[in-house]
């Protein structure tokens, strides 16, 4: 029983401090911004799914301890994968809130979800790279890569900026072919 309680806490914790965080965190604009890439903001669902299970796996436990069996391993089972619900839903909320790419005219600042921020001058990127499927883009320069992924005509506004800054001889082929496949799927008009 007190792991189940030990669980809703750590949860429960967790999204009350995601709540100050993202207040804490909240992206304020400059001025200088050519384009900002947010996460796509259905996952933002995905987050309070998660966190719901989380919690329904709780309640149905101490509801009915016959759920997940009657031992105490059932408990630990139990608080653990509620624990592991709930924190991934808190994470994935704060990946909806926090994470972000900004291009500016020298630079792209991208931001994690924990509000991590990693700047990367444009012509520091020495290569690009995409998977066949996907849109999303990776810029890798000598030190490091960032991913970069968004919806609709915030992310192709993106990739336009980074086409013309970033070295033709790096990426123009691979942000060309990307910045075809997002106007031609009907993403940005």
């Amino acid at each position: 029983m007190t792991r189940l309680v030990l669980s809703f806490a750590a949860i429960t914790l967790a999204l009350v401090f995601s709540v100050y965080w993202i207040v804490k965190n909240r992206y304020k604009k400059d001025g200088g911004e050519l384009a900002i890439v947010r996460e796509i903001p259905e996952t933002l669902i995905f987050g309070v799914m998660l966190i719901a299970a989380g919690y329904a796996l709780l309640i149905a436990k101490l509801l009915d301890p016959s759920v997940a069996g009657q031992d105490e391993s059932s408990y630990n089972f139990v608080a653990v994968l509620a624990a592991v619900c709930g924190l991934s839903g808190v994470q994935t909320i704060l990946t909806t809130f926090l994470k972000r790419a900004v291009a500016y005219p020298d630079k792209f600042v991208v931001t994690n979800p924990f509000g991590l921020k990693k700047e990367i001058p444009w012509n520091a990127v020495t290569e690009v790279k995409t998977v066949p499927l996907s849109l999303r883009v990776t810029f890798i320069t000598r030190n490091d890569s960032v991913s970069v992924n968004g919806r609709g005509k915030e992310y192709g506004e993106f990739i336009r900026v980074a086409r013309e800054k970033i070295p033709p001889i790096v990426g123009s082929d691979v942000l060309g072919r990307l910045y075809k496949r997002i106007t031609k799927q009907g993403i940005i008009g």
